[in-house]
């Protein structure tokens, strides 16, 4: 079962050209940043969790430029 943080820290380690520190790192700050819980296996998210899981999954491959289109559509005010 693989767990947000895990997740987070592959993708890093390719953007981070293979330098594990660096991707434990950035990984440790994208998981804070969206307000994730590291160890919460990804299935069990809800819509707004899987909603900023795939933020996170973005932000870890060290985007240049990033749009977004609705990526918060159909949320309560309270889930933003």
């Amino acid at each position: 079962m693989w767990q947000i943080y895990h997740s987070l820290q592959l993708i890093s380690l390719r953007a981070c050209e293979g330098d594990r520190n660096d991707a434990r790192d950035e990984a440790r700050q994208i998981v804070e940043m969206t307000g994730l819980r590291p160890e919460q296996p990804a299935r069990s998210l809800g819509t707004p969790g899987r909603k900023r899981l795939e933020i996170a999954r973005v932000l870890a491959t060290e985007p240049r430029l990033l749009l977004l289109d609705e990526s918060l559509a159909g949320l309560t005010p309270a889930e933003l």
